[in-house]
């Protein structure tokens, strides 16, 4: 699954943010304060399954993150018919988190029906990464360049964190 667009609403400063995702690579740059972390701390905590915790915008609010992910044939299989109805290629996903006694839960947005978090811990952030790294590997001065003969540490820790296997 790789995620191609992604609407956060009620969570730190990225209250209203919409992106559309480059399948093939995104730079998220910009000053200091103006949430390029909370951009990468919202994913992670939403592809974890992680609770949101002193992040509401507004605590009377509840945090909703709404995305578009691309499936390939064997996960398309594992969503039943809770693909894009006009594509079945994709789905489409809103994460709630109604307040801070709560945890994330996952919805199919078109019919509402509840995907359990397990489907959405199998995003498969270890291979955008390497991607990424991969595509400057043969660039000698680049920062990924590093990176690259690090992978095996690299993909051993997000394994470990986010329990992939």
């Amino acid at each position: 699954m790789e995620i191609t667009y992604i609407k956060i609403i009620n969570y730190r400063n990225l209250n209203g943010l919409e992106v559309n995702i480059n399948q093939d690579i995104n730079f998220i740059v910009g000053e200091n304060n103006i949430g390029k972390s909370n951009f990468q701390n919202c994913l992670l905590k939403i592809l974890s399954g992680k609770a949101f915790q002193k992040d509401f915008t507004d605590e009377s609010q509840r945090i909703v993150v709404e995305m578009t992910f691309h499936l390939n044939e064997e996960e398309i299989g594992i969503f039943d018919d809770l693909v894009d109805p006009m594509n079945r290629e994709m789905i489409n996903i809103i994460s709630i988190q109604e307040n801070l006694d709560e945890y994330i839960k996952y919805y199919h947005k078109e019919t509402g029906e509840t995907i359990p978090s397990s489907l959405i811990k199998r995003v498969n952030i270890i291979v955008l990464i390497f991607i990424i790294i991969s595509s400057f590997n043969h660039i000698e001065n680049s920062p990924f360049h590093y990176l690259n003969k690090q992978r095996g540490k690299i993909s051993h820790g997000i394994r470990k964190k986010f329990r992939f296997f």
